[in-house]
C-alpha cells in the first residue's frame, strides 16, 4: 500500500493550473510562484499586469491590492482571498470616491488563481466581479527536491525615486486668480532633480525559511520593501501647460490644462512606500485524511497617500503638497481544516480567520496661507468562518458531484483602541469617524453533473442574509478654525438589513478532445458592504429602501488546443463575455 501520490504539471499548485484557462467552464487566469517572482515591478500590485481584463487601481499610490475585473471593483465586488482569509477595507477620499484596498507582500505570495466574473464557491459572496485568490508560501516553495530544511533569499533595487521631502513642501503646476498689477499666484512644478539611471534610490529584500518532516511543515518569513516617491515620465502625452481663463480683467485667472499637474521629469509627491512583514505558518498532517494549517501573518506600511481632490483642479490654486504619510498595522490569523476520508460522501473544508487592521491617515487641509492636519483615523476588525463539503451521489446516472455550505462574517469599525490622545484624533478629524458592525451570513449547493464524457451541467444557489449596526456619531464644535475642539456625541442606533438569492447555470459540450464550448448565466447579488451603510462624510444620508446590487452576466466561450504544431503541446483560448 502506498500512501496518496499527488501528480501535477504546467506549473500547477494548490489553487489550479495554467491548464485551468484552456479547460474551465469560465475564464479563469493562474500566476505561478516563478511568475509572481518575474513581475516584480515596484508597486505592490505590478505582478498581476498582464492578465486579460485584470488591472490593479491606483497601483501607484498606497501600496494596496485593489484588482478591477471587468471594470468592476472596490466594496467587495472582487475579493482578494488570501489563505481564505478577507481583509479589504474601504477608505474615504474626498469628492473623488472611495477607495478599497488588501494588503499583502509579494514575496509571501505563492501562487494567484483569478477567478472572471460572479462565483459560486464558498468564498464568492457578493463577488460579483470575480474572485482573487492568493496562497502564501510553503515549505515546498521553499525547498529544494528531496531536502527537509531550507533558506530562500531574495533582494533587488530600483531607481526612479528620492527620500520625500518636508511636509508642505509644494509641487506640480497650480494656477490661481490675482488682483490686476499683482504678481501671479502660479506655481510651476516642483523637484525636478531626477537620480541618475543605475543610481539605487529603493529597493526590497526577504528571507524565508522551511523545516518539512512526515508530519508537519513549519514556514517563517520575513519581508522589507522601500521606495520613495517617484519620478514622471517625460515622453507620454496630456503634458500640463498653464492657460488663461480670465473672465474678470480686474482679477485675472490662470489655470492649467493636461492629464495631471505633475511636469514631466518631476518628482510625484506622495508617492513613498516602506513596508515591514512577518509570515509564521506550519501545516500540520493527521494521518492520511486530516490536515491543519494555522498561519499568522503582520503588515507594517507607512506610505504616502493625498486626496485627490488635494491635486487641485484645471482653475483650483490648490495643487499638490506633501502631505504626512498614512501608517498601517494589519494582523492576520488562519486556521484551516480538510477531512478528506476514503468516502465519496466527504470532503469537508473548514476555514477561520481574524483580521484586525489600524489605518491612520493624515490629510492636510489649507485654508488660504494656513494648514491643518485633518486625520481619518479608522480600526477595522473583521471575522469569518466557512464551511463546505464535496459529495458524489452515486444514485445519479453519470457522475455529479454535490457542493454545500455555508459561511459568516462578522465586521467591526471604529476608532483605534490604542489612541494615546483619543480628544487630539477627535479634534483633528475632518468629519465624524464611522462606528459600527456588519454581519453577513450565506449559504449555498453547487452541482456538476457529468451527464456523458462530452457534455456537463453545473447549477447553483446562493442566499445571503446582511444587517449593519450604526452608531451614528456626530460632532459638537467649540471654538473657531484652526482652534477649535470636537465633542463626539453618539446619535440613536439605527440598522439596515437585506438579504436575496444568487443563480448560475452553465453547460458545457467538448465535441472534440481538443475542442471545448461553454454558455453560463449567473444572476449574482452583492450585498451593501459596511463603508455604503454607516454614516459617514459621503453617505450622511442613506435612503431607506438600501438595496443589493444586482449583476447578470452572460458568457459565452471557446477553448481550442492546437498540438504539435511546433513540436510541443501550444494551447489557445478565446474567451468572451
Amino acid at each position: 500500500m502506498l500512501d496518496t501520490i499527488t501528480i501535477s504539471g504546467a506549473g500547477g499548485g494548490t489553487l489550479g493550473s495554467h491548464d485551468d484557462t484552456y479547460g474551465s467552464t469560465g475564464s479563469v487566469s493562474y500566476i505561478s510562484g516563478q511568475e509572481i517572482e518575474q513581475r516584480r515591478g515596484t508597486s505592490a500590485g505590478d505582478f498581476i499586469s498582464g492578465i486579460p481584463g485584470v488591472i490593479n487601481g491606483d497601483s501607484r499610490n498606497s501600496g494596496a491590492l485593489d484588482v478591477n475585473i471587468r471594470g468592476l471593483q472596490g466594496q467587495g465586488r472582487v475579493p482578494v482571498v488570501i489563505d481564505g482569509a478577507t481583509q479589504e477595507q474601504t477608505v474615504y477620499r474626498g469628492y473623488n470616491g472611495a477607495r478599497s484596498g488588501s494588503y499583502v507582500d509579494p514575496d509571501f505570495i505563492g501562487e494567484v488563481s483569478v477567478e472572471k466574473g460572479p462565483s459560486a464557491a464558498a468564498d464568492g459572496s457578493g463577488a460579483i466581479g470575480g474572485v482573487v485568490r492568493m496562497r502564501t508560501l510553503s515549505a515546498a516553495d521553499i525547498l529544494l527536491p528531496g531536502k527537509q530544511m531550507g533558506v530562500r533569499l531574495r533582494g533587488g533595487f530600483n531607481t526612479n525615486s528620492t527620500t520625500p521631502p518636508d511636509v508642505l513642501t509644494p509641487g506640480g503646476m497650480a494656477g490661481g486668480s490675482y488682483a490686476a498689477g499683482s504678481t501671479p499666484t502660479t506655481r510651476d512644478g516642483g523637484n525636478m532633480d531626477r537620480p541618475a539611471f543605475l543610481d539605487p534610490t529603493g529597493g526590497n529584500g526577504s528571507v524565508a525559511a522551511a523545516l518539512s518532516s512526515e508530519s508537519i511543515d513549519l514556514v517563517a518569513a520575513y519581508a522589507r520593501r522601500h521606495n520613495g516617491n517617484y519620478f514622471s515620465g517625460t515622453k507620454g502625452g496630456g503634458q500640463p501647460s498653464f492657460v488663461d481663463r480670465t473672465t474678470d480683467p480686474d482679477f485675472p485667472n490662470i489655470g492649467y490644462e493636461g492629464l495631471s499637474p505633475w511636469k514631466g521629469g518631476e518628482e510625484v509627491l506622495n508617492t513613498s512606500t516602506d513596508t515591514e512583514s512577518l509570515l509564521l505558518k506550519s501545516n500540520i498532517r493527521f494521518g492520511t485524511d486530516h490536515a491543519l494549517e494555522l498561519s499568522y501573518m503582520r503588515y507594517d506600511s507607512e506610505f504616502g497617500e493625498i486626496m485627490p481632490t488635494r491635486l487641485g483642479t484645471h482653475t483650483s490654486a490648490v495643487g499638490g503638497y506633501q502631505s504626512e504619510p498614512d501608517t498601517l498595522d494589519l494582523k492576520t490569523w488562519n486556521a484551516r481544516y480538510r477531512w478528506s476520508p476514503e468516502s465519496d460522501l466527504i470532503n469537508l473544508k473548514v476555514n477561520a480567520f481574524r483580521t484586525d487592521l489600524d489605518h491612520r491617515a493624515t490629510n492636510l487641509l489649507t485654508i488660504g496661507n494656513t494648514a491643518t492636519r485633518s486625520v481619518m483615523y479608522s480600526q477595522t476588525i473583521r471575522d469569518g468562518v466557512s464551511v463546505s463539503n464535496e459529495s458524489v451521489i452515486a444514485p445519479i446516472p453519470g457522475e455529479f458531484l454535490l457542493e454545500y455550505g455555508g459561511a459568516w462574517q462578522r465586521e467591526t469599525v471604529g476608532l483605534p483602541k490604542d489612541l494615546e490622545d483619543k480628544q487630539w484624533v477627535i479634534n483633528h478629524s475632518e468629519f465624524p469617524p464611522r462606528s459600527g458592525s456588519r454581519t453577513e451570513t450565506s449559504a449555498f449547493a453547487n452541482g456538476k453533473w457529468d451527464i456523458a464524457p462530452e457534455w456537463q451541467v453545473t447549477a447553483g444557489l446562493r442566499y445571503v442574509d446582511f444587517r449593519t449596526m450604526d452608531r451614528n456619531y456626530s460632532f459638537n464644535m467649540t471654538g473657531n478654525w484652526p482652534d477649535f475642539a470636537y465633542e463626539m456625541i453618539p446619535g440613536q442606533i439605527t440598522h439596515v438589513s437585506s438579504s436575496g438569492l444568487s443563480k448560475n447555470l452553465s453547460l458545457s459540450w467538448r465535441p472534440l478532445d481538443d475542442l471545448h464550448l461553454y454558455g453560463r448565466y449567473s444572476d449574482a447579488l452583492r450585498m451593501p458592504s459596511i463603508f455604503e451603510t454607516l454614516k459617514g462624510f459621503s453617505t450622511a444620508y442613506l435612503p431607506s429602501d438600501l438595496r443589493p446590487e444586482r449583476a447578470k452576466v452572460f458568457e459565452f466561450g471557446a477553448n481550442k488546443t492546437f498540438e504539435e504544431v511546433t513540436g510541443e503541446v501550444v494551447p489557445v483560448s478565446e474567451t468572451g463575455a
